[in-house]
């Protein structure tokens, strides 16, 4: 036991943190995602998070000393510019690139 505990001492720990954008995805078919749950939008807004509010979380993590895991959320909650737009935002506020993990991007989406 006093080998498995002195294996640890010298390890250090980090804290990561993912951000989600939106609980929305158009393709609705990955059996393991939550967000294939969610019902369609019906009036046109997707359930995605304000700018605001992710830039504030991005803030926070940064000033908390954690780093930036991921920004993640579904295919469609936003049209291509503005998700370029967000991704812009959250590049200035976290002071570096961050990771997305959206899913399967065409050629054109990736452009």
């Amino acid at each position: 036991m006093r080998e498995q505990i002195a294996m640890f001492k010298d390890k250090s720990t980090n804290f990561e943190r993912a951000i989600f954008f939106s609980w929305y995805c158009k393709l609705r078919d990955c059996k393991f995602c939550y967000m294939s749950t969610q019902k369609d939008a019906t009036t046109g807004k997707f359930p995605r998070r304000r700018t605001e509010s992710i830039l504030t979380e991005v803030l926070i993590t940064k000033k908390l000393g954690w780093d930036l895991g991921f920004l993640s959320g579904g295919i469609g909650a936003y049209k291509n510019s503005e998700f370029r737009k967000l991704l812009e935002k959250v590049y200035l506020a976290a002071g570096e690139k961050v990771w997305i993990n959206v899913g399967p991007l065409t050629n054109e989406e990736l452009a």
